[in-house]
């Protein structure tokens, strides 16, 4: 379900930002704007109907934490992936 709006394309990208429009959120480039994982973690939230049960780190600031951030948005969906 998820993937379904995480893919590059204009479409998809502008349907993702109506998802999580009313959290103060918008992403206008996919890489730089899924980089820190919070936009991820608000979509799955938003898609889900369910609060992220994971703790996650709301203010990343270095790249360790935007990937610990990333991660464990895919873990949540993907639970039998393996990430590294």
């Amino acid at each position: 379900e998820l993937i379904q709006y995480v893919v590059p394309d204009r479409t998809d990208l502008s349907q993702a930002n109506q998802k999580v429009a009313k959290r103060h959120l918008r992403v206008d480039d996919i890489v730089t704007g899924l980089a820190d994982g919070i936009f991820l973690i608000n979509l799955i939230e938003e898609l889900s109907e369910k609060p992220f049960t994971e703790k996650y780190d709301k203010k990343p600031k270095g790249r360790p934490q935007m990937l610990d951030n990333c991660n464990l948005a895919l873990k949540v969906q993907y639970p039998f992936a393996y990430i590294r």
